[in-house]
């Protein structure tokens, strides 16, 4: 009786065992064997995005990381650089670097709003009011020229964050 017992205990697993193995089969068969997906239509026209990078001082590399979100390979989009005070050592380069872009792409935004404890989101919350268009993106580093094209929102999307 023990012995048939043991002999249930190790068959059950086993059992089991096989057939997951089959089904990983199956399922691997049926992944290869699937027609390709077809690929992504393109939009007949790209959205327009707004690109908020909330500033506050001077770092290493900051006009390199400023200016290369405004070099974009992108048909139709707006930078918000945001400021809390007008006194912030950063103003003078937000300024030049908007001279150097034109107003139309690059707006300086200055304002110390307050809604909470995150001085991040305080101080976008001036730009918020400047954007152009109704989706955005919040991005504090450099990023590459492609950068928007990449991320760019399905149809019907308002906003998104990376």
């Amino acid at each position: 009786m023990l012995k048939s017992l043991l002999e249930w205990m190790f068959l059950v697993p086993t059992i089991t065992g096989s057939v997951y193995v089959v089904l990983c089969l199956i399922a691997l068969w049926r992944f290869h064997t699937r027609p390709p997906k077809t690929a992504r239509k393109p939009f007949v026209s790209w959205p327009p995005v707004t690109m908020l990078k909330p500033v506050h001082g001077l770092e290493k590399n900051q006009r390199e990381n400023l200016r290369s979100a405004c070099l974009q390979d992108y048909p139709l989009f707006q930078v918000v650089f945001s400021v809390q005070t007008p006194d912030d050592p950063a103003v003078p380069l937000l300024r030049e670097i908007q001279r150097e872009f034109g107003p139309e792409s690059v707006t300086v935004v200055i304002g110390n709003r307050r809604a909470g404890s995150n001085g991040k989101i305080n101080n976008m919350l001036g730009g918020l009011r400047k954007r152009s268009s109704l989706r955005w993106r919040i991005r504090k580093w450099g990023v590459c020229a492609r950068y928007i094209r990449r991320a760019a929102p399905r149809p019907g999307l308002k906003r998104w964050n990376c």
